[in-house]
């Protein structure tokens, strides 16, 4: 799966961790070819994000229409990929 680049332009305009949060998910949606994922802590970590900033980072990524996300009490939240149209940008 490409990472579009309007996509990524859009993340990096959202500021904080976003767009690393972004490179996190689109990681994980190549490796698993599927646009569903769970964001983990660990996974966070990995990628340099701590747990608050990635918590931010993914509602700022869902209040902008580009991931959908489901959360659960005590639970990593699953994200959906949206694409953003190219004109959106």
């Amino acid at each position: 799966m490409r990472v579009p680049v309007d996509w990524v332009k859009q993340a990096s305009l959202l500021g904080g961790k976003c767009l690393a949060v972004g490179m996190l998910l689109w990681f994980e949606f190549g490796v698993t070819k599927s646009t569903t994922s769970k964001l983990t802590r660990g996974r966070l970590e990995n990628f340099g994000v701590e747990r608050n900033a990635g918590r931010r980072a993914l509602e700022k990524l869902e209040e902008a229409g580009m991931v959908k996300v489901v959360r659960g009490t005590g639970r990593s939240p699953m994200v959906t990929l949206v694409q953003v149209p190219e004109e959106g940008i």
